[in-house]
This record gives structure tokens, C-alpha cells and sequence, in this order.
């Protein structure tokens, strides 16, 4: 949880609730938003956070990220990271 913070410059507490949430899509976007792969969050919906098959969120085409960036903003933004 320290790297994604420093990666993303926001304090810990604020990934420990992204984390807490074990919400898929707020996982994905916090992912995007360290500059890492799609296929790095799956695997921490499927390994770390141990979430059932249909919480899960899955690359798109295998690589992709299934969100758009605008919902991935908007799902940082409800954990107060501003809009961009």
C-alpha cells in the first residue's frame, strides 16, 4: 500500500480505504492511475483482495483497461483525489 501511494502522491490512508472497499473498479482505477498494467490489478482482485468471479473486473481484449478514464477519475474521486 506505501508504493501505490507514493506512486499515485497521496497519503496511505487513502489506499487502505480504496483497498478496504473491495471494489473492483476503484482497485482498477487506482492501478491506471499508478501508470501500472491491467493485468497487474487483476491480479490483485484475484490474489490480494480474494474477490469472487462475478465481483471481478477483467482486462478488456486481455490487456486493456475496462473503464473509460473518465469513470476511472470519478471512482478516485470518491476517496478525494481531484478531478483532473
Amino acid at each position: 500500500m506505501e508504493c501505490f501511494a507514493v506512486l499515485v502522491g497521496t497519503p496511505r490512508t487513502t489506499i487502505e480505504k480504496i483497498f478496504a472497499s473491495r471494489s473492483s473498479k476503484a482497485i482498477t482505477a487506482l492501478v491506471w492511475k499508478a501508470g501500472l498494467t491491467m493485468r497487474i490489478g487483476f491480479k490483485i482482485q484475484t490474489m490480494l483482495l480474494k474477490l469472487p468471479a462475478d465481483e471481478l473486473l477483467p482486462a478488456r481484449a486481455g490487456v486493456a483497461f475496462p473503464l473509460s478514464e473518465e469513470e476511472m477519475r470519478w471512482h478516485l474521486s470518491y476517496f478525494g483525489f481531484p478531478k483532473e
